[in-house]
């Protein structure tokens, strides 16, 4: 009687959206390839890039920080 082995669902966990993840290829291949992987993640939504606005002496600090050898 030919057994077969169950694997346990895979479920990929973002740890902190602020973080790398780092996911291996048997955990991608696991849930059925790299579209539903991106889809579980939330990796096929756009991403906000938050404005970073600097006043002018911070702008005036990092250009003295740039022009220091």
């Amino acid at each position: 009687m030919k057994t077969t082995k169950i694997a346990k669902e895979y479920k990929p966990q973002t740890i902190n959206p602020t973080q790398l993840n780092i996911y291996n290829p048997k955990e991608i291949m696991s849930v059925g390839g790299i579209e539903i992987f991106s889809k579980m993640i939330g990796n096929d939504k756009p991403i906000q890039i938050p404005s970073i606005e600097f006043t002018q002496e911070e702008w005036d600090e990092i250009e003295r920080l740039l022009n220091i050898d």
